[in-house]
């Protein structure tokens, strides 16, 4: 198993020197606390206290007070009044393709026109169904 950048520079940094097996390998880095797995060919009581005092100051766990609170982009009181707007012009685009569509014939048809007006609506309609989503509590 080979040590990545982080790993060599933890154990860079902890500055122990070289003895007789002495052998520390960060075996697991998740979510901030390191996992250390020691193995030792004797007992050196400096160093072992050296790496307890190591493994103390790199498995403390973050506490939610000390966290930011996530404030939405958008503020929610506003979901119902998106929802309305962007579906509604979400609707009115979708209409004037079907009548688009409807009442032009093959040779009037503009392909260019019919991509254009089918993407706006998909895009204001998708955009209308994530609030609508939201508004309701499906957060997605």
């Amino acid at each position: 198993m080979s040590l990545g950048p982080l790993q060599i520079a933890l154990t860079t940094a902890a500055g122990f020197p070289q003895k007789r097996g002495l052998r520390l390998k960060i075996i697991h880095i998740m979510q901030g606390v390191n996992v250390l797995m020691y193995c030792f060919d004797y007992s050196d009581t400096q160093t072992i206290l050296q790496i307890r005092q190591l493994h103390a100051s790199h498995s403390h766990s973050m506490e939610i007070e000390s966290m930011a609170r996530y404030i939405s982009p958008v503020n929610p009181a506003v979901f119902p009044h998106l929802t309305i707007v962007l579906l509604g012009i979400g609707i009115f685009f979708t209409a004037w393709f079907f009548v688009y569509e409807v009442t032009s014939t093959k040779y009037t048809r503009d392909i260019f026109k019919e991509l254009v007006v089918a993407l706006v609506a998909a895009i204001f309609s998708g955009m209308g169904v994530l609030f609508l989503m939201l508004w309701v509590g499906i957060y997605v």
